[in-house]
């Protein structure tokens, strides 16, 4: 706004035009506005500022050097301080703390909101709250760690800034994002070898006997996918819940030429019910995790064995046997998590599978065992994953 007075209608002292003209009234609520303007800047300049001038008033009622009020400036403000202060009133480990909480803050905003900084106006309690979801899923940070970034970045916004609402919002939404769970679907296709000594010696036994009529091996269990489902939880670091996998191989031995046919199949399944417990390893990449997990289950199997021979066009025999046995389990493994996208994660695996076995059992008879023969599945596994994030809002109490 542009004015002219004439100097003898101007109030020196007051530093107000005379009068109570429109022209007079105009001017003098605009010079008001103006002078509350410039006191309000002050205020928010002594708030986080050690000394003010009267070119930094100047510069922010211009709207000048706005890039001052951002937020990762202010961060970058204080931790300079600290380090001037380490040996003296701060140790290394925390400088290096509030600076790993500037650069997690850093990495939220290029990756989630396509910037390299936000002006301070422009933090809302979704900002924070989004930050917050940040750390717990894709830093995959536990809860102290969490909560530790959130007091740094309390400590920015609270102290060094005049943003009233975070002392208020900030530790209701702590509490909500710690108390949030996610669940999740996860299918793993995996690849295993499978001991089963047992069953192996009994295939071995019909492949020796018929070997003197020409009957070769022509598969004997060998190694074979395995599928598995989970339902489960992540939390922070942890990844818990419930699986099933179903395992199935098998062996043939076979002959046949003009005279006739023989041939042993055996069919080897299971089905495997149990619990999991993950472990995600603190990582700084934003995107990756190695982890551990421990499986106990009961594993289930089931034995089919068919046994036909034919001479001619005639059939002789054909003998069909089924057996089940149960047995516990466990295996251990080792991977890691690659995050591709919010609510969808990779993983890959590896472990062993020990399993104690159970003697096999006739279906068609109660008590009737196949000796002490066991069907036991040890073995190496390996195993591919895509494991899908279904967030579970908290109501925060």
């Amino acid at each position: 706004m542009k004015a002219e007075a004439k100097p003898e209608d101007w109030d020196t002292k007051a530093g107000r035009l005379r009068g109570r003209t429109k022209e007079a009234s105009e001017l003098n609520s605009y010079i008001d506005n103006v002078r509350s303007k410039i006191r309000r800047h002050y205020r928010e300049l002594c708030d986080r500022e050690s000394v003010v001038t009267a070119a930094m008033v100047r510069d922010a009622f211009l709207g000048l050097n706005t890039s001052k009020d951002t937020l990762l400036c202010l961060f970058d403000r204080h931790n300079d301080n600290l380090k001037t202060l380490i040996g003296k009133q701060m140790a290394n480990a925390t400088y290096y703390g509030y600076t790993n909480s500037r650069n997690r803050l850093y990495l939220f905003l290029k990756e989630k909101q396509n910037r390299e900084d936000i002006p301070l106006n422009d933090i809302t309690p979704q900002f924070v709250a989004d930050f917050e979801r940040f750390l717990f899923v894709d830093c995959g940070y536990c809860r102290n760690s969490a909560m530790n970034r959130m007091k740094h970045f309390k400590r920015i916004v609270a102290i060094l800034t005049f943003v009233p609402f975070v002392k208020m919002v900030l530790p209701s939404m702590v509490r909500s994002v710690l108390n949030a769970q996610e669940m999740v679907l996860q299918y793993e296709l995996g690849y295993g070898s499978f001991q089963l000594e047992d069953i192996k010696e009994i295939h071995n036994t019909v492949s020796r006997t018929m070997s003197k009529y020409g009957a070769k091996t022509t598969e004997k269990f060998p190694s074979h996918f395995t599928q598995s489902v989970a339902i489960g939880y992540i939390t922070g670091l942890h990844y818990f819940g419930v699986n099933g996998t179903f395992l199935t191989t098998g062996s043939r031995v076979h002959v046949a030429d003009y005279s006739g046919e023989y041939k042993a199949d055996m069919l080897l399944n299971g089905a495997r019910f149990g619990l999991f417990y993950r472990y995600y390893f603190p990582s700084e990449k934003q995107n990756f995790n190695m982890y551990i997990q421990f499986a106990p289950s009961i594993l289930s199997s089931r034995l089919k064995m068919n046994e036909k021979l034919v001479i001619g066009a005639q059939k002789i025999s054909d003998d069909k046997l089924s057996f089940k046995s149960s047995g516990a389990y466990f295996e251990p493994s080792i991977g890691a998590r690659f995050k591709t996208l919010d609510w969808l994660h990779l993983s890959l695996g590896a472990g062993y599978e020990i399993d104690t076995g159970g003697k096999m059992k006739l279906l068609s008879s109660r008590n009737t065992y196949y000796g002490d023969d066991k069907i036991i599945w040890n073995g190496f596994r390996l195993n591919a994953g895509l494991i899908l994030i279904i967030p579970k809002e908290s109501d925060g109490k």
